[in-house]
């Protein structure tokens, strides 16, 4: 992982990352590169994996957790 920027006052810190070469060998496409999960035997976008690091939305943060609470009233209302 390389630091790209830190920024103090919002307090967000940017970095890049590369795929372990160990575990995903780069496939030969044109446009966006791919890479194939040694592992897995599946081929990932950087894309993909970038999205699998970022922090989930407030928004869907909020809506898993009312989810939760929806889920824990309705098994308390059904074993009264």
């Amino acid at each position: 992982m390389e630091r790209v920027s830190t920024d103090e006052k919002t307090r967000i810190f940017t970095s890049r990352m590369l795929p372990d070469p160990r575990r995903y060998e780069p496939v030969g496409r044109e446009g966006a590169p791919l890479y194939r999960d040694k592992y897995l035997d599946e081929v990932l976008s950087l894309q993909d994996m970038a999205e699998a690091f970022q922090a989930p939305s407030r928004a869907a943060s909020t809506k898993a957790a009312h989810a939760r609470t929806s889920l824990s009233a309705d098994a308390a209302h059904t074993h009264r």
